[in-house]
């Protein structure tokens, strides 16, 4: 199904489910309406799962509803709420079962690389972080393979989603999302008002992309706050936000 469809799809039907009584965008995007948002992609797309997200945690006002897709093609698992007025990007995880095609359970059986792709030198295991070493360009000759991955910038230090065996090609899904601030990861908080701005060294307690709230633990403090992601490894604590 083309994502056109889905979005025609998933807009009528949507129109069919249950919204608070503000439903005004531009007032801002409520947990609920999130959820009815998500849930009409999932149906439109014949996808079983619902939206985790909680009720109280609103999202950034938008000029129209936030378009949804997944986040991985073909993986509903996690999906993405998109505003281009103003522009944010929300990744929700949903209910979705696994995709056959990235059960990580099941070696991938995909014929041998070829083409100007990458594949590892060695088998991995699902959750491995790919090094520089275990890279080796596909072999030369026959065509590439679609959704291959040919820069090694983009694929080192990454995560593999899948058992991956030697020689194989790397695609795209084959990977974790990559993430702007990962799970554990130190970061850099910085808090102040005022023109005043101190930074201080923290933990991630979960996974973020530019614009999300997350919640952070204070290295000094041992405190755990929530704070918004600004960049690599950054946060911010806004006024009144714990």
């Amino acid at each position: 199904m083309s994502l056109r469809l889905t979005r025609a799809l998933a807009f009528g039907v949507l129109l069919c489910l249950p919204l608070p009584a503000r439903a005004d965008p531009g007032d801002g995007v409520s947990g609920a309406e999130a959820q009815a948002l998500v849930a009409a992609a999932m149906q439109a797309a014949r996808v079983p799962g619902q939206a985790r997200i909680a009720a109280a945690r609103p999202l950034p006002a938008c000029a129209h509803w936030p378009e949804v897709g997944p986040s991985t093609p073909g993986d509903w698992r996690t999906v993405d709420l998109r505003c281009t007025a103003p522009v944010w990007v929300r990744t929700l995880r949903t209910g979705a079962p696994v995709p056959a095609s990235t059960d990580p359970g099941v070696e991938e059986t995909e014929p041998p690389a070829t083409g100007p792709g990458l594949v590892l030198r060695e088998s991995l295991a699902r959750g491995a972080v790919i090094a520089a070493e275990d890279l080796a360009p596909a072999p030369a000759g026959t065509g590439s393979t679609a959704g291959q991955v040919t820069d090694p910038d983009t694929v080192v230090g990454r995560r593999l989603a899948v058992n991956l065996a030697a020689g194989r090609v790397i695609l795209a899904r084959h990977l974790e999302q990559h993430w702007l601030i990962a799970e554990g990861t130190a970061v850099a908080i910085a808090s102040g008002g005022s023109g005043i701005s101190v930074t201080t060294a923290g933990q991630a307690l979960q996974n973020g992309q530019r614009g999300d709230r997350i919640t952070v633990r204070n290295a000094g403090s041992g405190r755990v706050i929530e704070a918004i992601v600004t960049g690599p490894d950054s946060v911010a604590v806004r006024p009144n936000m714990n």
